[in-house]
């Protein structure tokens, strides 16, 4: 049997990455096997499998943040005897720099805007925060050798959305809710080899 190097093998097992992408997808959009493609949408307004929100910020996403309420219950005498935890969460943030139908989907209702070969144009509507989709957060390394994906098990929900304008330009950073399903599962997770 194999033993693990003793100081570990970042080589192997720490990749440096340098292409991000997030993707948002109907909750029927098929989810790639292992390191297969993506199936994208053709840029309508019709959302029926995967819309990468274009180019991000530098830091691209982060790895997600767990919240969870706990209580501790206690008797004279004992102190602590038990602690209870309820409404746990994740959440993950991605910044967006393009403005796109897409990215402007993010923030507003837009079936009432038209996306005439990049020229975007109607009436954006309040959006329903009730909103679900799926969502995938993928990188890879710069040579495309080694991949690693999470695709929503059930859903995701927008969390909080904060425009900002900085040095000439404007960007989103978008927080979502991961929804586990009857199961618990957060993510269909793969990493490893690109096909």
């Amino acid at each position: 049997m194999a033993t693990a190097p003793l100081f570990g093998d970042p080589a192997a097992n720490a990749p440096v990455w340098g292409k991000y992408a997030v993707l948002l997808g109907s909750l029927t959009a098929t989810v790639p096997a292992a390191g297969a493609a993506f199936t994208l949408n053709d840029g309508s307004t019709v959302t029926t499998e995967w819309d990468p929100v274009g180019a991000l910020t530098d830091d691209a996403f982060d790895d997600g943040a767990e919240s969870i309420e706990s209580s501790d219950h206690t008797a004279a005498g004992f102190g602590v005897y038990a602690t209870t935890y309820r409404n746990a969460k994740e959440t993950r943030t991605f910044t967006v720099k393009e403005k796109t139908l897409i990215t402007l989907g993010i923030r507003y209702d837009t079936s009432g805007v038209t996306d005439t070969t990049g020229t975007l144009s109607g009436t954006l509507k309040r959006r329903d925060p009730s909103e679900k989709f799926k969502v995938a957060f993928h990188r890879q390394t710069k040579n495309g050798s080694k991949i690693e994906r999470y695709i929503t098990q059930n859903y995701a929900t927008i969390d909080s959305i904060s425009p900002a304008f900085s040095n000439d330009e404007s960007t989103l950073s978008v927080t979502v809710t991961i929804v586990p399903n009857a199961n618990d599962e957060l993510y269909d997770y793969y990493l490893g080899a690109s096909s």
